[in-house]
């Protein structure tokens, strides 16, 4: 059975993105006109619409930014600046 051609690149893409990529080696997944969507969440209750330099520029906050999150259960659940529990 043979894969989708793009798998290989979404991999690539998920695992960059879980170890806090951010600059041109994220940009590298995005054509330069990409437009971001991210549907209401506990983050953005409205949502929220980037353009890729929006796109990276969210990178680079969360890097430098630890944050505070409840977890799936309600516990609390702190997360470091790269994004890892």
């Amino acid at each position: 059975m043979s894969q989708h051609p793009d798998l290989e690149v979404a991999i690539r893409y998920h695992e960059a993105v879980a170890r806090g990529a951010t600059g041109e080696e994220l940009a590298s997944f995005f054509h330069e006109e990409a437009v971001q969507q991210e549907f209401p969440d506990i983050l953005f209750p409205d949502g929220v619409r980037r353009d890729l330099p929006a796109v990276l520029r969210a990178a680079e906050r969360g890097r430098t930014r630890p944050g505070r999150f409840e977890g799936a259960l309600g516990e609390p659940l702190v997360v470091d600046g790269a994004g890892r529990p």
